[in-house]
């Protein structure tokens, strides 16, 4: 396997693997504040752009 492709799979499930503690531990919580919610939607998305970056880097390196 190439190292890099490695280094992304970890990358990747490692991130969602922290984004889905974060959100346990928001969840945990329950306030009635919804900005941490909005500011965890935002690092997801934020985690998905980056993660398709490297994806269609990666490819374009392949080909």
């Amino acid at each position: 396997m190439d190292p890099l492709l490695a280094f992304m799979l970890l990358f990747f499930f490692g991130g969602w693997l922290v984004l889905i503690l974060i959100k346990k531990k928001i969840d945990k919580r329950e306030s009635s504040n919804p900005e941490p919610v909005v500011r965890w939607i935002m690092a997801v998305t934020g985690w998905g752009v980056i993660n398709l970056f490297l994806v269609s880097w990666w490819f374009n390196k392949m080909m």
